[in-house]
């Protein structure tokens, strides 16, 4: 396992944040791993709205939760397998756009914006879950 402190965190932050030119209404944590980098991402690019989803919600749900937003950004921790960010690529909200903090190298969804590719497949450990 390795560990990833809030300095690497924040660098890579603002690597991914540095990718995203767009303006938008409401930035979305996927729960849990995704809600401290919403929080961090929605900060550095001026964003007041913070919402949070689970995975488990579906498409309908996500959808009415977006429909007052124009513009709206969907933030996990990390794009591993490409499974969960898969559920929200293709929602009916036009203006819908993914990243994730970190992409592993192998993901299935290598079109989704992100701070850093993680080049090993062993389990990272964010400093959000270091007490879990």
């Amino acid at each position: 396992m390795i560990k990833i402190g809030w300095d690497t965190v924040m660098r890579d932050v603002y690597m991914m944040t540095e990718s995203v030119t767009d303006h938008f209404d409401a930035v979305v944590g996927i729960a849990n791993g995704g809600i401290v980098p919403a929080v961090l991402i929605a900060n550095r690019l001026g964003v007041k709205d913070i919402l949070t989803i689970y995975k488990s919600y579906d498409r309908d749900y996500v959808e009415s939760m977006l429909q007052d937003y124009e513009k709206v950004l969907i933030i996990d921790d990390i794009n591993d397998t490409g499974d969960t960010i898969s559920q929200y690529l293709n929602l009916d909200h036009n203006n819908c756009r993914c990243a994730t903090l970190y992409r592993r190298y192998n993901t299935k969804q290598s079109k989704v914006a992100y701070g850093r590719q993680l080049e090993s497949n062993e389990y990272f450990q964010f400093p959000w879950e270091y007490y879990s």
